[in-house]
């Protein structure tokens, strides 16, 4: 083992104690009130609760936590446009001279109103069952968008949590799901912008025997590269095609 490698193990081995001892308060007390400590070490001994933690706070753990945080906070806005934003475009109607047309009263009857709860609407939720409405996604899918968010909100505002609690983990299965949903809505959308064909700049003409399948929007793009960016380079030799 290299002296940098160990170094960062007894940093980490060190750091891994403060957090016990920050944490969990005193351990001379252990021997006085084990169901104390059984509890706060979750059912598990000392020992088997620090090697936990000093995983936990090696580099390689930090820095994926880290970055699974950042790519799933993209992975939602992205979501949130495709929903909240497309939906809103689906009604435009043009443009004059004071800014862009949209067909409110549609949008209102169609999205805003099923979304009424309270006397409020809610444009997302109403985005949702739109989508839903016109076969984009499932119902089963709208009601993970809310497990979604959630997830999202947590790893934003509770980051701390996943970085040193060894019970908090970043939900991989969720990421999954979210990618899969995005994917399903970015194609309806793509799908609908390519119906009158597709500009071939390189050509000079207009295709119009375009499969939306085959087209990755710049939004799916940039998420593919942060994902090739997450993997070690020998899993990732190559960028993805555009």
């Amino acid at each position: 083992m290299s002296t940098t490698a160990c170094r960062t193990g007894n940093a980490c081995r060190v750091l891994g104690r403060a957090v016990l001892s920050v944490g969990l308060g005193t351990l001379l007390t252990v021997a006085d009130e084990p169901d104390r400590w059984g509890k706060a070490y979750r059912g598990r001994t000392r020992a088997e609760y620090e090697a936990l933690l000093v995983g936990k706070l090696t580099p390689s753990a930090l820095r994926f936590t880290l970055a699974f945080a950042g790519l799933f906070q993209l992975t939602h806005e992205l979501l949130k446009s495709a929903i909240l934003e497309k939906v809103h475009q689906y009604y435009w109607r043009g443009f004059d001279a004071i800014g862009d047309l949209y067909d409110d009263a549609s949008y209102r009857r169609d999205v805003l109103d099923p979304s009424r709860s309270g006397g409020k609407t809610n444009a997302f939720r109403g985005s949702t069952v739109w989508l839903v409405k016109n076969e984009v996604i499932t119902e089963d899918e709208a009601g993970r968008l809310e497990a979604i968010y959630a997830h999202r909100h947590d790893l934003t505002h509770e980051l701390a949590k996943y970085l040193i609690d060894v019970d908090a983990n970043p939900d991989l299965d969720l990421f999954v799901e979210a990618l899969a949903i995005l994917h399903k809505i970015q194609t309806y959308w793509t799908r609908l912008d390519l119906a009158g064909g597709a500009y071939d700049p390189v050509s000079d003409t207009w295709n119009d025997d375009v499969d939306p399948d085959d087209a990755t929007p710049l939004s799916l793009y940039l998420l593919q590269l942060c994902v090739q960016a997450m993997l070690p380079e020998e899993a990732s030799p190559t960028e993805p095609e555009p």
